[in-house]
């Protein structure tokens, strides 16, 4: 999926959000921790080569000082929405920055 540069009417630009967007995510069977997640490379103008990566690796490339942002889409255009960006919590949990739950918590994204 390549997404337009542009955001809305207006033409604003997507600055570099991040290096990684995570548009979806997979729990376990028990619903309560991110297995994989769906990442797009942010190349500064669109996101580019989805793949879907392990929450192990996500958490060993953010160690790592990789960057990784929360992108939902709206409208019939599936516009790009910028979310929050994802960070780790007790090295083990990802959640997006501000959410209090000290657990795996992208909850706004869809799940895959």
């Amino acid at each position: 999926m390549r997404w337009a540069n542009t955001l809305g009417a207006k033409g604003q630009t997507m600055d570099k959000w991040a290096d990684y967007c995570i548009t979806a995510v997979r729990y376990d069977r028990a619903e309560t921790r991110i297995t994989h997640v769906e990442t797009h490379y942010f190349d500064g103008e669109s996101l580019v080569s989805r793949e879907v990566l392990d929450v192990t690796m996500v958490i060993r490339l953010i160690k790592r000082g990789i960057s990784f942002i929360t992108v939902t889409t709206e409208g019939l255009n599936q516009i790009p929405k910028k979310g929050q960006p994802v960070q780790l919590y007790d090295h083990t949990f990802i959640r997006s920055v501000g959410n209090r739950f000290s657990e795996d918590n992208l909850e706004e994204l869809p799940r895959f």
